[in-house]
C-alpha cells in the first residue's frame, strides 16, 4: 500500500483541516459534499455536474437538521438521539454515491469515528458498494488523509492527529461481511466518537443481522447514523418493515 502525498502546502493543508473540522461542515454533510468533490471542474469526472441530485440533497439536509437538533439537545443537558433512514429505490438513482459521501463525511469531520459498510451479498459489497466508495474517495480533495485497501479506509500519516487527544484505535471505515449462522460476529462496534452503519441492498440482509446492529447505537454519543438502501421488491423482512410496522422508528 502506497500512501498518497499531499498536493498542498503546509499552510493550505492547515486550512483544509480547519475547513473540514469547522462546526458547519461537521454538522451538515450537504456542505461537506459540495466542498469535498470537484464539481464542475473541467477535465475531471464531475465536469458536467454541479452537485448532488435533488433527493440526495434533501436527505443530506435532513441529516444536517438532525445533527443541529442533537446539538441543541446536548446544550440543554439532554442525551443526543440516533438517526435512522431507510430509502427504497431502484438502480441508478445515486444511492451508492450517497453511501460514499456519508463515509467520506464521517471520516473527514468526525475524527475517531467508526463507519461500517455492509450489503446483501459479498459480491455486492466487494464489487459494487466498496469500489464506489473508493471512486469518491479518490475524487475528494482530502483523499491523502486516508489509506484505502480492499476492505477499509484508515487515517494516513498525512493526517496528523497527535494534538487531538482522541483515541483513534477504532477510527476507520470498513467493508464488513456477515453470517446468518453467526450474527454475533457482526456485533462489537461501540465508539464514543461516533458510529455510522450503512446497509446497501438491505432487503437481502437477514433480520438477525438487523437485530444485532441495534446494539451499535445503545451509547448516547452524538454521531449515530443507521442508513439503509434497497430495491423495494421484497414484501417481507426487516427492510420491508421499515415502511410498514416499524415506520414510526424509521
Amino acid at each position: 500500500m502506497v500512501e498518497k502525498a499531499s498536493k498542498y502546502t503546509r499552510r493550505d493543508e492547515n486550512q483544509l483541516v480547519r475547513t473540514f473540522w469547522d462546526p458547519d461542515i461537521m454538522l451538515e454533510p450537504e456542505k461537506f459534499v459540495q466542498l469535498a468533490y470537484p464539481w464542475g471542474v473541467e477535465g475531471l469526472p464531475l465536469a458536467n455536474k454541479t452537485g448532488p441530485r435533488d433527493w440526495q440533497r434533501e436527505e443530506l439536509q435532513k441529516i444536517g437538521l438532525h445533527n443541529r437538533q442533537n446539538q441543541d439537545r446536548m446544550n440543554a443537558g439532554n442525551d443526543p438521539v440516533p438517526y435512522y433512514m431507510a430509502i427504497a429505490s431502484g438502480r441508478g438513482v445515486g444511492k451508492s454515491a450517497f453511501i460514499s459521501w456519508i463515509t467520506d463525511w464521517a471520516m473527514s469531520t468526525r475524527v475517531g469515528s467508526t463507519t461500517i459498510v455492509t450489503a446483501n451479498t459479498e459480491q455486492q459489497l466487494m464489487s459494487r458498494t466498496w469500489p464506489e466508495i473508493g471512486k469518491w474517495h479518490n475524487l475528494s480533495i482530502n483523499s491523502h488523509w486516508f489509506n484505502r485497501t480492499a476492505t477499509s479506509l484508515r487515517p494516513s500519516r498525512m493526517l496528523n492527529l497527535t494534538k487531538t487527544g482522541i483515541d483513534t484505535a477504532y477510527y476507520y471505515a470498513q467493508a464488513q461481511l456477515w453470517s446468518e449462522e453467526n450474527p454475533d460476529a457482526f456485533a462489537g462496534a461501540h465508539n464514543d466518537n461516533g458510529i455510522v452503519l450503512l446497509m446497501d441492498e438491505a432487503s437481502g440482509i437477514p433480520k438477525s443481522i438487523w437485530d444485532v446492529s441495534e446494539g451499535f447505537f445503545t451509547e448516547p454519543v452524538f454521531l449515530r447514523l443507521w442508513i439503509t438502501f434497497s430495491n423495494p421488491r421484497r414484501t417481507s423482512g426487516a427492510f420491508f418493515d421499515c415502511f410498514h410496522k416499524d415506520s414510526d422508528f424509521w
